[in-house]
């Protein structure tokens, strides 16, 4: 290998600028009424109104080592976005009430890919810092997005795939995580260094994939993910749910096309 390509390094950036409206009334109806309701000259119950733009520029930096031929060793910076927005169930409250911040978070991650042939694999591990995490809650029957202070991920993935003979290929990959709340407060209790609603303790996938030379191709898949939690603002505890190991397959044959020349005399 030649020493002076032996590093890479990638410099990047992305100027992001989101704009959104709302424009919402809310009018109490019979609740046999006619539908589509027609509220021309009704006075609404609450009305919003918001015009609302987000700009961030997001830059990321990479660099890649090629140890040799066969392995590559990897590490990245970057910053994450998901822009804010407005709750559209919106029955009281002006702007601010109305309003859910964008997510943030500050990304780090290092791993490593190998590929020998008929054996493949990567490996690498991550570590999020996130200000402004979306959460989701219940308000009487309205179900809100809002934003909780602080909270970070740590987690490690490896994924690898064997070639055994030509055509089949056999996959593995698993995930595990660790994400905690630094500072949400619920109203009803504190849920710092709690795990985050909705991410799996982990998720593990295996998968076989044939593909013959004649053009039949066939996958099966297999996949697993662990607790994910989910909370109750009057439950003392989070609830856990275990996730059902899900299965699936497909199988299809190609289509041959056979052409026929025909040679008249």
């Amino acid at each position: 290998m030649d020493r002076r390509t032996a590093f890479e390094l990638t410099l990047g950036g992305r100027y992001q600028r989101v704009n959104k409206e709302i424009q919402g009334n809310l009018y109490m109806l019979p609740v046999q009424g006619a539908f589509p309701a027609d509220v021309s000259g009704m006075n609404a119950m609450h009305a919003l109104n918001i015009d609302k733009t987000w700009n961030v520029f997001l830059p990321k930096i990479a660099l890649a080592w090629f140890v040799s031929d066969k392995y590559t060793a990897l590490a990245s910076f970057s910053k994450g976005y998901m822009p804010g927005g407005f709750n559209t169930f919106a029955s009281s409250g002006g702007a601010e009430e109305n309003t859910f911040e964008p997510q943030q978070s500050t990304n780090y991650e290092i791993g490593i890919k190998a590929d020998h042939n008929q054996w493949r694999f990567n490996l690498a591990a991550c570590y999020m810092a996130i200000t402004d995490i979306y959460i989701y809650k219940t308000v009487g029957n309205m179900w809100l997005t809002d934003n909780a202070d602080k909270a970070h991920s740590l987690g490690t993935e490896l994924e690898t795939a064997w070639l055994p003979i030509k055509g089949l290929e056999l996959g593995a990959a698993v995930s595990l995580m660790d994400t905690e709340y630094d500072d949400y407060d619920l109203g009803t209790r504190k849920l710092d260094g709690e795990n985050v609603e909705g991410a799996p303790s982990y998720i593990l996938r295996l998968s076989a994939m044939y593909h013959h030379h004649g053009g039949f191709y066939g996958w099966v898949d297999a996949r697993s993910v662990g607790n994910v939690h989910y909370y109750d603002g009057s439950a003392p505890r989070p609830c856990k749910r275990q996730m059902p190991i899900l299965v699936q397959s497909a199988a299809w044959l190609a289509v041959w096309q056979l052409e026929y020349l025909c040679l008249c005399g």
